[in-house]
Order: C-alpha cells, then structure tokens, then sequence
C-alpha cells in the first residue's frame, strides 16, 4: 500500500512545487492544447528581465534522444520509457527529501524516417500532440532554450549502452567518464556508447542532426542484465548526485534512449504517465475535414478500419504481413459478423496495389476507401490524422510489427480517456487485432499480447 501512495503523494508534491514554474511557462494558458509544454510563438522570457529566476538551476533538466533517422511512431513510443525515467528518478530524490526535481525536455521532430525530403524540417510536439501536467513536467526542447536564453546551453551528455558481452556477476553496469580535456585528444573514440557516431569538435549531434549540443563532459552508461526504466534511472540519479555544483544549469543529454526495455502498461499506470499524450485538436480537426469532405463518411455510417503496411515491410518482414487474399477473407468474415460492407484502410502502398485492392473489393462487394489525403501538409500530419480517422471505426485490423498500428490499437483501447469514441473500447477485442500474415496463414485471426496493451482494471500496487 505504501508503495502505491508513493506516486501519488509525488505527484502531489511535484505539482505544488511545480506550479510558479508551470504558470510562469505557460502563460497561464487555460487551454491544454495551446500549452503543449509550451506552444514555441509565446515569449517565456516575458516578465524575466531577460534573466532565468534562481529556481531554475535547482531543476535536473533531463534531454533525450533517439538514434537519427528513427520513426515517428517509435520516437512517440520513446516518450514513454522517458517519462518513466524521470517520474522514477523524481521519485528517488522526493524519498531522499531533496529540494531538486527534474524535468523532461523534448526532442524536436526532425530527419525522420518515412517522411519525404520536404517533410524534414524541425516540427515542436505541439504540432502532433496534446500532452497532460500530470505530475510529469515536461517542456519542448525549443522552449527551453528560449527559456534559458543560452544558444547553445551545453549539457553532460550520457550515452546508454547494453553490453551483450559483459557476463560479469560483481555488477550490472559499467561508466566511462571522459572530460573536455579527454575529448580533445579523442579518448572517446573507443567508447562502447560509440560516441564517435555523434560527436562533433566538442559538440555532439541532437535532435535529427538538426542541432549541435556543447559537451560538458561525456558520460558512457553500459548496462549488462537489463537496461529497464528503473535501472537506468537510478545509475542517472548517481550521476546527478556526483554533480553538484551550485549556481549553473544542470542539464543531462540521455543518447539512445530507443535502448530502454520498453514499459509494462502497470509501469505506466503506476505513474500515472499512461494516458498523458494524446494527438491534438488541430490533428482530430483535420482528420474532421477530411472525413467531411468525403462522400463515404456521409451520414457517418459504421466501417472497419485497417491499416496495411507494405513499403519495406515487403522486402524486410514479408512473413508479417498479409497476402490480399488474407486480408479479404478476413474482412469478409468481419463484414458478415459487423453487418457493414465499408472498409477504410490506410496503407503506404504504391498505386499499382492500391488499384489492385480497389479492384478486389468491388469483385467482394465491398465498400472501400482509401485514405488519402492531399493537402499540402507534413507526413507526420498526414500520419497523425489518418491514424485519428481509423479511430472512428467500429473494429480496427493492423498489420504485425508496424508501430503505427500499435499505435491505433493503443489509442483505441485508451479511446475513452482520450475523448474518441467511448463505445470503442469497451470492447478490448475491437482494438488488438492483426492480419495474421504469411507465416500464420493457417490462423483466421491473430491479436496483440494483451499484456502489452492498457487495461483499466489494472492493479497498479
């Protein structure tokens, strides 16, 4: 019981704490959507004369990173695992009785994998996403920077590394330090965080290569049994703790966080970080429009949703994915037990397939649209709103392995926390459901390991 009214009582004292900061950062801005942590347009600097207060240097400002060229849909994932580690390392310094706290700094959108050339460019979270205060202080990357007024603010950059090799028994990690100094005279070359990937004259490579971060001095974490939230977040504090010189910003870059075990739904409800982030009003407005301006969403008849991943999934996890002559099978079989003949699917298909497809249903008789949204928007937009309009469907098939469907299956099931259909979720086995593919074609139907997935009965003691 005590350890379920930890986070709690954290939660508590944090939002206490956190309040002149939330309001100062804010704007005290009513609308949640207008404060993603923060929208970038607002001046923070308003009120400051020009200078960050003394409050700031008592925060652990925690930046993170993924690996460059890594998916939207994983970087969304990512947020997760940072958000345990901080929520956890608040944790520890709340039952150490420290007055220091930390806070989640964003990484920009920039150089993802899957968008076009044109979609490169740097995008805030804010463009995607709405994300809660829940006793998580979180802030973009951009608005801290402004916040501070530092245009490089420099930071101790910690690399996270699990090592396969190291069989040691005496401990579960290994630290490598190296300073200013050191880096000159490229002692990191050999680290096994592979430091020369991103470092660059004393500066190490952040957000997408869409920004130079000042090294501080750098820092390799090699983990050897597990590389889990809690674990990484305790070996953080010890670092935090053997820094603590008073008076200057403490910021930390964490490097490959994609590295992290990914989270348990529990982990996440005991944090209360499981709902936090949701796709914005702009990104459920589009998705509006565009339903509004297609005849098939007339009268908001009930469809099936799917989405279909093809592209290099084709080439690299043929045997997870469906032949066209499994996914009509089984939308025929769902077309008979739903009662409806409409289909919606948004796939990355070339056009010879998505003719091919056109094609196969209307030999089936069914009704079927193909999202495809024209306006001259980013691929991360176009993401996000395709994933929202397949949240309005009354049953939702994805394809095995792919991140934006594990995405829709998440949100599905969250639908009624999140404001989007309540009737979906009621019903977990509308929302977890995969084409079986070619490896499993003796299976009619294939699910998410529901162990996976958020539930709202779970025990979170």
């Amino acid at each position: 019981m005590t350890n379920f009214l930890y986070p709690i009582l954290l939660s508590c004292i944090l939002n206490i704490r956190l309040l002149f900061f939330i309001f100062t950062v804010a704007n005290a801005a009513n609308n949640s959507d207008q404060c993603i942590n923060i929208l970038n347009r607002w001046d923070l600097r308003q009120g400051m004369e020009n200078k960050c207060p003394n409050w700031v240097v008592d925060v652990r400002w925690i930046i993170y990173d993924v690996k460059d060229g890594e998916g939207f849909n994983l970087q969304r994932n990512v947020f997760d695992r940072m958000a345990l580690v901080v929520s956890s390392l608040n944790e520890i310094m709340y039952k150490k009785n420290e007055d220091k706290f930390a806070v989640l700094i964003l990484p920009p959108f920039c150089n993802i994998a899957h968008w076009t050339y044109n979609s490169k460019r740097r995008l805030p979270w804010s463009t995607f996403f709405s994300i809660k205060q829940n006793g998580l202080p979180t802030l973009e990357y951009d608005i801290y920077k402004r916040l501070t007024g530092i245009v490089n603010i420099g930071a101790e950059v910690v690399g996270l590394n699990f090592d396969w090799n190291n069989k040691s028994f005496q401990s579960s990690t290994s630290i490598e330090y190296y300073n200013s100094f050191e880096i000159s005279e490229s002692r990191h070359l050999n680290s096994k965080c592979f430091f020369n990937n991103y470092v660059r004259n004393g500066n190490v490579v952040y957000g997408g290569r869409c920004e130079l971060v000042k090294i501080r001095s750098l820092i390799c974490l090699s983990f050897f049994k597990l590389m889990r939230f809690k674990e990484v977040s305790e070996e953080i504090y010890k670092i935090l703790e053997s820094n603590r010189k008073e008076g200057k910003l403490h910021n930390y870059l964490i490097k490959h966080t994609e590295g992290i075990l990914v989270p348990w739904p529990w982990e996440l409800s005991k944090y209360r970080v499981l709902d936090v982030i949701s796709y914005n009003n702009n990104i459920r407005r589009y998705a509006n429009l565009y339903m509004s301006a297609n005849t098939f969403f007339d009268e908001k008849k009930p469809f099936i949703s799917v989405h279909l991943r093809r592209n290099d999934f084709v080439f690299l996890r043929n045997d997870d994915i469906p032949t066209f002559d499994q996914v009509i099978d089984r939308l025929l079989q769902l077309s008979n037990d739903l009662k409806t003949k409409r289909v919606v699917i948004s796939t990355d298909s070339n056009e010879y397939e998505k003719n091919e497809l056109l094609d196969i249903f209307l030999k089936h008789n069914l009704d079927l649209h193909i999202i495809n949204i024209k306006d001259h928007l980013d691929d991360g937009i176009i993401s996000a709103v395709s994933q929202v309009i397949l949240l309005n469907g009354e049953y939702f098939i994805g394809t095995k392995e792919s991140r934006f469907s594990f995405s829709v299956i998440w949100d599905c099931i969250l639908s009624v926390m999140n404001d989007f259909k309540d009737d979906i979720s009621r019903n977990f086995n509308k929302c977890n459901e995969v084409f079986c593919g070619k490896a499993n074609e003796k299976s009619s139907i294939c699910r998410e390991h529901p162990d996976r997935l958020p539930k709202f009965n779970i025990d979170a003691a």
